[in-house]
């Protein structure tokens, strides 16, 4: 075991003999994190890799072709480092002869061990992925003939396919695919060494999680196997993504989920601010015909009293309330006599006399 408590050494066992028997193979140091062998079979080639992992995120790999010497990969230390067929796959964290961290790259394989520089093995490698400043790298998965690497761009996954042609040890990037109203889409292989056929799952903010199948040369042509309940009604949202400018000039992007804009909606919402407006600016021509013939005779029109104003306001009000009968006659309210157009608070009266009172 290694001293952080992992395996630390690879040992060849076959069936029907005793543990304690298997041949070393392979060992590590114990100040290794932890020591790991594999055998496959990638599309017909075979190989054999032994890694061992330094540290959290570093590691050293070793490889074997068709049972050939094992030869060390010259990666950098945190770059993770898988085959494709015949090809070599790399995944940077950090920059490499040209490339940025968070790339991903294709190098034939054959040549990339045999190369006795860097600069030799720098004109072997292919982007298959290159970040920028809106764009990374997610994960990448295969299929028979195809590369899928799941990118962001300004945090909306897209799904790329790459596609090898063996026979000319060729990639063509065939096509892009997003899932709709900014769905989130992942694909796996349902069997990489044998066919082309992917999973796809994918959900949004108003889709549940769903599950497909489809041809990794045709994603958008899906049959849905299966889907989890969706716990709320989603008919008439819409999702849009928007963008937030910070103090430094950086671009925020966001999601806005909202009821779809209709025609009758956006009249329902237009037509009480319309009205409005059209009111406003009536009472501004009103206001400017009154004024005009006074300030064409070079004086200003009398302020309007406050106080007859307020005592205006307060009138209808008790008009409304059904303090003032009709034609504005006066009433009693229990035993105090109102005048016409007189406010009962304003101005103290003399109560009714009950007949035959002093």
């Amino acid at each position: 075991m290694t001293d952080s408590g992992y395996p630390r050494t690879v040992r060849e066992w076959k069936r029907g003999t005793p543990l304690e028997e298997a041949p070393l193979v392979f060992e590590g140091a114990a100040a290794d994190v932890s020591v790991g062998g594999s055998a496959y079979l990638d599309r017909g080639c075979r190989y054999e890799m032994r890694v061992r992992s330094l540290t959290f995120y570093t590691s050293s790999h070793e490889l074997a072709v068709d049972g050939g010497a094992f030869a060390p990969v010259e990666v950098p230390a945190d770059a993770n480092v898988g085959t494709f067929a015949d090809q070599l796959i790399i995944s940077l964290r950090s920059a490499w002869l040209g490339h940025e961290a968070g790339s991903l790259l294709a190098a034939p394989l054959a040549r990339f061990m045999a190369a006795e520089d860097e600069a030799a093995r720098g004109a072997l490698l292919l982007s298959l992925f290159a970040p920028t400043p809106t764009c990374s790298l997610l994960s990448s998965s295969e299929t028979k003939n195809y590369v899928i690497v799941s990118a962001l761009e300004d945090v909306v996954a897209e799904l790329r396919f790459w596609r090898y042609d063996r026979p000319t040890s060729s990639w063509t990037l065939e096509r892009s695919f997003k899932g709709e109203g900014y769905a989130s889409p992942s694909a796996s292989a349902v069997s990489a060494e044998e066919s082309d056929a992917i999973w796809l799952t994918s959900s949004s903010y108003t889709q549940p999680t769903t599950l497909a199948i489809a041809e990794a040369a045709a994603p958008a042509e899906q049959e849905p196997l299966k889907s989890l309940p969706a716990f709320y009604e989603a008919a008439g949202l819409q999702t849009q993504q928007l963008f937030a400018t910070s103090a430094d000039g950086t671009k925020v992007p966001y999601f806005l989920i909202s009821r779809e804009v209709t025609l009758a909606l956006a009249l329902t919402l237009a037509l009480p601010l319309a009205l409005t407006l059209a009111l406003t600016l009536a009472l501004a021509l009103a206001l400017a015909l009154t004024l005009l013939p006074h300030l064409a005779r070079g004086r200003a029109p009398r302020r309007l009293d406050a106080h007859a104003a307020l005592r205006l306001r307060r009138l209808r009000g008790l008009a409304h309330a059904g303090l003032l009968g009709r034609g504005g006659r006066g009433v009693a309210r229990e035993g105090v006599r109102v005048r016409a157009g007189q406010h009962p608070r304003r101005r103290r009266v003399r109560p009714a006399l009950a007949p035959g009172g002093a």
